[in-house]
């Protein structure tokens, strides 16, 4: 092929990549500003964002609003909760999958038993950073409440979607560490503000507890 062929076919394939990048760009743009616009349009979440800019009952109002919401605000809802998700004030990460699994399609169901499995295990690692044994109980308390035990036990029927949600959620685990002290678990232990642990006995017990937690979830 001579060298003003090559050229010819470089041209060519440019201005498809071009055109392709320019035809993405334009549907992320309204994507994002379509997303923004209903996020503005939502009650609950501006309800939300007013709550939690006035120091309010946050956890309250998600409560609330897991029996309220529809398919639109449900995902709204993950969204605004994914951005908080490293943060260690409230139950961000169960919240995100009971949300999740609010919405009507099926990958966000699975997305949200992910995000539960993450929770199930994050909360119970970092629960020690409170340096109160009694503090762990809020994480199988809130899992009762959420009904986390009754889908923990029926995915033991599905063993190839539960070693997929069991990898997802020892995958996140490893790699958003480290993380903040779960302040919701703290709050209620017997001996708030006990020290917490040492790093060399955190990593003992974090590894003993992703052991645990691949046969037991």
């Amino acid at each position: 092929m001579s060298m003003k062929k090559i050229w010819r076919v470089l041209k060519y394939i440019l201005s498809i990549g071009l055109l392709l990048f320019i035809v993405l760009v334009g549907v992320g743009w309204y994507s994002y500003h379509e997303n923004e616009t209903a996020r503005k349009n939502s009650a609950f979440i501006q309800s939300l964002e007013r709550t939690e800019q006035n120091h309010g009952d946050v956890i309250k109002l998600l409560f609330e609003g897991l029996t309220k919401v529809d398919d639109k605000d449900a995902q709204l809802v993950t969204a605004w909760l994914k951005k908080r998700q490293n943060r260690g004030e409230q139950p961000y990460l169960y919240l995100i999958g009971i949300y999740s699994g609010l919405q009507s399609n099926q990958r966000s169901k699975l997305h949200g038993l992910e995000y539960l499995a993450k929770a199930a295990l994050v909360y119970r690692v970092d629960a020690a950073k409170c340096g109160d044994p009694s503090a762990n109980q809020a994480v199988p308390i809130l899992e009762s409440s959420l009904g986390v035990n009754l889908i923990r036990n029926n995915l033991k029927n599905h063993p190839e979607m539960r070693k997929k949600i069991i990898l997802s959620a020892l995958d996140y685990e490893e790699k958003s560490y480290p993380r903040p002290a779960p302040l919701w678990i703290c709050a209620h232990g017997m001996g708030y503000g006990n020290p917490a642990p040492g790093e060399n006995d955190f990593q003992a017990h974090r590894q003993k507890t992703r052991a645990q937690f691949e046969s037991w979830f």
